[in-house]
């Protein structure tokens, strides 16, 4: 599982690569939460659903934002990747690219926090 977890995350410095920027840019999107990462022994790993051609995906800050503090990544990563019914089977990365309401994925991933 952690192996899975890791190949479907990248790093700091593979971020910056990716989206054309220095790495204190990246570390600058996750502070202001407009990227999500987590810890995963002394390094960051940012998720890799949180990219569509290079550019972070279209008001992901919303979505970072409702994230709860804690929640396993792999909960996060099942959700933002699996197709839901409340956008007719696309994932809420495809329903976020397609200009869809953030407010509504930031409800589901909130929600992920009261199991």
């Amino acid at each position: 599982e952690s192996a899975d977890t890791f190949a479907s995350t990248m790093s700091i410095a593979e971020t910056a690569t990716l989206l054309g920027v220095d790495r204190s840019r990246v570390s600058q999107l996750l502070s202001h939460r407009r990227l999500w990462a987590f810890p995963m022994g002394r390094n960051k790993r940012v998720p890799r659903w949180q990219f569509l051609s290079g550019n972070v995906v279209p008001n992901l800050g919303q979505v970072v934002e409702a994230i709860p503090p804690g929640l396993a990544p792999q909960a996060i990563d099942g959700l933002m990747t699996t197709g839901q019914p409340e956008f007719d089977g696309a994932t809420p990365v495809e329903f976020l690219a397609d200009g869809g309401d953030p407010r509504v994925v930031a409800g589901l991933v909130s929600g992920l926090g009261r199991w």
